[in-house]
């Protein structure tokens, strides 16, 4: 039922009923069985692989697996991550390979398990809690692993920065929005993305990593009308050099990252008409630009 590539690319774990078989993309030859315990209880919810493709997680109702990947060597177990009824909401590897980051079923608490110190750090009122939601309440910055939590309290949303390697909190403020919908690091972790629910129409903060807001853009600065629906969506380039902000409109602008300033903007027709070669051409060019975008609506919705 779960499958998943390793990060880089090697290597393909597949989930049966009681084992996991690591197989070579390249040969398609069977490198490793792991065998599941017996105390590991179903259903399996989650299957994933570590930063480094070195170990696997696996996750049931009450109980989270650490496993090596293509040999014996690391073995870690995690009784009752989150204490409440429920299947936790978000189970995945941190920034390292012995991190693990879990959200409870309720939304009490974010929890980040150590496993070298078996020790773990609590995040409280995470804000987003919902199977398919919870991953908008975190986001952990490229190279040097802070971790952002976005929590609310008291009808407030709040933002914080936690240690690489502690998680202890090393700044914490209250974000300028209403209702936040998600967080996230630029890839080349320059700045950190906040955007507003579109009920309250268009608005992007933007914080450098040490958490100072830069720049909040809004309809205007958008060159958008005030009564254009917000932004659903925010996802930077590779490259970091442009984000697309996705809306429930056919319309993505495109931002330049930096000046933070609007670049252009992409309608998607209702009706595609082929006509000549240049207008295709330039259409497809558009649809090119738009995949991702389209793609991440498809899934959040």
């Amino acid at each position: 039922p779960l499958c998943r590539l390793s990060p880089d690319g090697r290597f393909v774990a597949s989930l049966n009923a009681l084992t996991i078989t690591i197989t070579c993309t390249t040969t398609l030859a069977v490198l490793n069985t792991v065998t599941l315990p017996s105390s590991l209880s179903k259903p399996l919810s989650n299957l994933s692989w570590s930063p480094s493709s070195t170990l696997l997680l696996v996750a049931g109702p009450d109980q989270i697996h650490a496993f090596s990947a293509l040999d014996a060597s690391v073995k870690a177990t995690i009784e009752n991550p989150s204490l409440e009824p429920g299947k936790s909401a978000l189970i995945c590897f941190g920034a390292r390979d012995d991190e693990i980051i879990a959200c409870s079923a309720l939304g009490l608490k974010l929890s980040i398990y150590s496993l070298s110190s078996s020790t773990a750090v609590e995040i409280a009122n995470p804000k987003f809690h919902q199977a398919g939601l919870a991953s908008r309440s975190v986001a952990l910055r490229p190279r040097t692993g802070h971790l952002a939590a976005l929590t609310r309290s008291s009808g407030k949303d709040m933002l914080s920065i936690h240690d690489p390697r502690s998680r202890q909190i090393v700044r914490s403020w209250a974000a300028d929005t209403v209702d936040a919908q998600g967080i996230n690091w630029t890839p080349d972790g320059g700045w950190l993305l906040l955007w507003e629910s579109p009920a309250h129409g268009h608005r992007l903060c933007v914080h450098t990593p040490d958490g100072d807001l830069f720049r909040t853009l809004d309809a205007e600065s958008l060159s958008l009308s005030d009564l254009s629906p917000g932004i659903r969506l925010c996802q930077s380039s590779p490259d970091s050099a442009l984000a697309a902000l996705g809306d429930h409109s056919r319309t993505a602008t495109i931002v330049t990252a930096g000046t933070w300033r609007r670049s252009l903007s992409l309608e998607h027709p209702s009706t595609i008409v082929p006509k000549d070669t240049l207008q295709v051409s330039q259409l497809y060019y558009f649809s090119f630009a738009l995949t991702n975008v389209i793609q991440g609506m498809a899934g959040t919705a």
